[in-house]
């Protein structure tokens, strides 16, 4: 199975973030850690071997998002309306009210990556076709 380690800058929530990508084709499934959970959860829960023939028949992708848990309600050491404010840069940047921005880069980054697939697919199909073509000339 093919599993990929990403890490980025996030200008909305200003740090890294990281993921796991399970599988190189498929519809991409965003999956969130538990409470205080990590990106690398689901892997370590065994939920990822549970999915791993769907991930390697191509039918999906788990891509195992981080959060930010630690920074906003569970910490503690953090004034009560600052945690809020930092699960709201996390869930609603610039006072958006429909999408997060964890959610949108991630969104856009697995978005970016089926596109990709589709054209690589897309292509092999073509090849595939004027192979065809070819032999049925002969």
């Amino acid at each position: 199975m093919n599993r990929e380690y990403r890490k980025w800058w996030s200008p909305a929530l200003g740090r890294d973030m990281e993921l796991l990508v399970f599988g190189d084709r498929g519809a991409p499934v965003l999956v969130f850690p538990t409470s205080m959970g990590r990106f690398y959860q689901w892997e370590d829960f065994g939920i990822v071997s549970h999915m791993g023939p769907r991930i390697d028949a191509g039918w999906i992708q788990l891509w195992c998002v981080d959060s930010v848990d630690g920074e906003s309600f569970y910490n503690k050491k953090a004034a009560p309306q600052d945690r809020a404010r930092r699960h709201a840069e996390a869930a609603l940047p610039q006072h958006e009210a429909r999408e997060g921005a964890q959610r949108n880069e991630q969104i856009d980054l697995a978005a970016l990556q089926v596109g990709e697939q589709r054209k690589r697919d897309h292509r092999r199909d073509e090849d595939q076709d004027r192979g065809r073509e070819q032999r049925a000339r002969r």
